[in-house]
């Protein structure tokens, strides 16, 4: 059976009412903080103590006050609740504080609000369906039937009074399939699904792993952040699909993203992780969907940098190297760059290597998933400046001035 206390208490929550408790604890009081309401002098008692004489009659008077002040409403939500409770959610909430004590918004930006909702959950979704291993910058439409089921099999809570609020309950412990075959849950095998609990563990994950980029480049230009650093998010769970969900929630008032997960076998207990989204971080977003979406024109250019790995097994003979660039200003997203070379060009940059200066190549780099590459390149050249530089380039944020040929 359900516990009409909790369930009373969550109702007065969900509509703005503040809490504090009696001295002795066996009772919590309940008031309407906002003014203007016509409520704010009433007082709500909810009984704590079953063990008290009093208990049955402060908690039907409880439900008789909370019945007359919302009539239908505390229905529907009675229905909700009592559904909710016998199932197990992991709630994703999206806030933000509008000033009117009715929680209206403008229509646009609370559209911006549930888009940014769903396109949360979906990154969220195909990343848990790809596997760790198998993260993608951009998905387009790899495990959109993962997507679409957590989507149609997931449910949207109300708003609430003081503010604007969309929440998307997850069902933590439901199979969601990732395959287009319409079977039932008994029938799904496991490699034909995903728990909720683990789609919003990767949107956890995703979520601090964008929040630490952040604060991480904090102090830089956004058009100074490489693709190499974006990339590095990818496993996290981070996307093209998740800023770009993010994107819709950028307001000059912050938004608030809030996961909860209820702890197994104990509801009652959550673990919540929340993270604060505002308009100073659009360069910075609208940079990483640039750098995850892939878009990338070939373009024939002069770089230099270092030499950081020489790939040339007897098995396999292919001149492979990794160089770290010195910025250039045609590439400046670029800060790792695969070179494959002739023979002859792959001495040399075994020469380099070993002095530790910069190698100089010249041609066309193309973007092959995630990688930066150069074939055979015009040009390759040893020069005499010292690694070194790059570091202070790197810490300094100097302009390496070189040449763009076209």
């Amino acid at each position: 059976m359900i516990n009409d206390v909790s369930m009373l208490k969550a109702m007065l929550k969900q509509y703005g009412w503040s809490c504090r408790p009696s001295f002795n604890g066996k009772a919590t009081y309940w008031s309407f903080p906002h003014s203007g309401s016509g409520m704010e002098n009433l007082l709500i008692t909810i009984p704590e103590d079953k063990s008290t004489d009093d208990y049955e009659f402060y908690l039907e008077q409880a439900y008789h006050e909370i019945e007359l002040i919302y009539g239908k409403n505390f229905e529907t939500f009675k229905e909700e609740y009592r559904s909710f409770s016998s199932r197990q959610f992991d709630p994703l909430e999206i806030r933000e504080e509008t000033g009117v004590k009715d929680g209206l918004i403008p229509w646009d930006k609370g559209r911006r609000l549930v888009l940014g909702a769903e396109g949360i959950l979906n990154a969220g979704a195909r990343a848990t369906a790809v596997g760790l291993r198998n993260r993608k910058a951009h998905y387009l439409q790899t495990a959109h039937a993962a997507a679409e089921s957590v989507l149609s099999e997931s449910f949207m809570g109300q708003t609430k009074i003081g503010s604007y609020i969309v929440t998307m309950y997850v069902p933590s412990e439901h199979r969601f399939s990732i395959s287009s075959k319409k079977n039932s849950q008994n029938q799904l095998m496991d490699s034909d699904y995903i728990l909720g609990r683990d789609v919003t563990n990767t949107i956890v994950s995703s979520l601090q792993s964008f929040k630490s980029g952040f604060h991480e480049t904090s102090g830089k230009n956004a058009s100074d952040i490489d693709y190499e650093f974006f990339n590095e998010l990818v496993q996290d769970g981070v996307s093209y699909e998740l800023l770009d969900a993010i994107s819709c929630l950028l307001d000059e008032k912050e938004t608030q993203i809030t996961v909860a997960q209820p702890v197994k076998d104990v509801p009652s207990e959550k673990k919540t992780y929340e993270i604060s989204v505002g308009s100073y971080m659009s360069e910075w977003v609208d940079r990483g969907k640039f750098c995850l979406k892939g878009e990338f024109e070939p373009i024939r250019v002069l770089v230099a940098g270092e030499v950081t790995r020489l790939d040339n097994s007897a098995r396999n003979p292919h001149h492979l190297i990794k160089m770290r660039l010195v910025s250039n200003a045609s590439i400046s997203a670029i800060s790792m760059l695969s070179v494959h070379l002739s023979s002859e060009q792959y001495q040399d940059a075994i020469r380099a290597h070993k002095a530790k200066v910069m190698f100089m190549v010249k041609g066309e780099i193309k973007k092959k998933g995630r990688i930066f590459e150069m074939t055979l390149p015009d040009f390759v050249s040893v020069t005499n400046t010292p690694i070194s530089q790059i570091a202070e380039e790197y810490n300094e944020r100097e302009n390496f001035q070189q040449t763009s040929l076209f």
